[in-house]
């Protein structure tokens, strides 16, 4: 008999209040955008080039502020885990995009934002991958369904009263966002690819990939604001 895993305890803190990071620890920061101060002058001290240029690149100034709102907060909280100065963080990125921190030894950390809200998660020793989504009306629900859902998965939905539909695409959708987000592989692998079921779930949840068993993985919900859907993914201890 194969020895049970257990996975991280994921820790939600108010991203003022923050703690040291132990091993086998997910902290997790859920934090209004709207309600991250705003001191321009300190913006532009902390923030790198790159930094600036895309939020400069967005076609609305809010939104532009917004960016670098959620980037500033990002180095605030890693300095919380690391002994560096905010403006003197450096990143990197993987083949598809997910950030590291140059010379950041083991932590692990992601993030995600949407509308209103972003949410960061930090680990010493799990890859991670965190995903929020604001749940708007979509203009073809069946499209997407189609797009990102495993056949099993369209099944379950089919099954569903009308009214149930939206909540859980968004709440498989997160799930599998996340999941992407910890491999760090990018949307190459194909959403329809991962099947992780359409039913709610307080318990780690098993990852299924082109129809095989990931056991060294798993999908958790995380309890979310009003009209969103949240969910992290992470991999047990030693198998990263």
């Amino acid at each position: 008999m194969s020895e049970q895993k257990h996975s991280p305890e994921i820790i939600l803190l108010d991203w003022r209040s923050t703690r040291p990071l132990q091993s086998g620890v997910i902290h997790l920061y859920v934090v209004p955008i709207s309600g991250i101060p705003h001191n321009e002058s300190e913006l532009n001290f902390m923030l790198n080039q790159d930094e600036h240029a895309r939020a400069d690149r967005f076609i609305n100034p809010e939104h532009g502020r917004n960016f670098r709102k959620v980037r500033g907060l990002l180095r605030h909280l890693l300095t919380q885990y690391v002994d560096v100065a905010p403006q003197i963080l450096e990143f990197n990125y993987t083949e598809y995009g997910k950030p590291f921190l140059k010379g950041g030894a083991d932590l692990q950390f992601n993030l995600s934002h949407s509308r209103d809200m972003v949410a960061y998660a930090f680990s010493l020793d799990h890859e991670l991958g965190v995903d929020i989504e604001y749940m708007r009306p979509q203009k073809d629900l069946d499209g997407m369904i189609r797009y990102v859902c495993s056949e099993k998965e369209q099944v379950e939905l089919k099954a569903m009263k009308e009214e149930e539909v939206m909540d859980a695409f968004y709440r498989l959708w997160t799930r599998k966002e996340a999941f992407i987000k910890a491999c760090g592989r990018g949307l190459g692998m194909g959403l329809r690819s991962i099947h992780v079921g359409t039913g709610e779930s307080r318990l780690p949840l098993v990852v299924e990939y082109k129809n095989k068993i990931l056991p060294m993985w798993f999908m958790q919900d995380i309890k979310p604001p009003i009209n969103y859907k949240m969910a992290i993914s992470s991999n047990y201890p030693n198998d990263i």
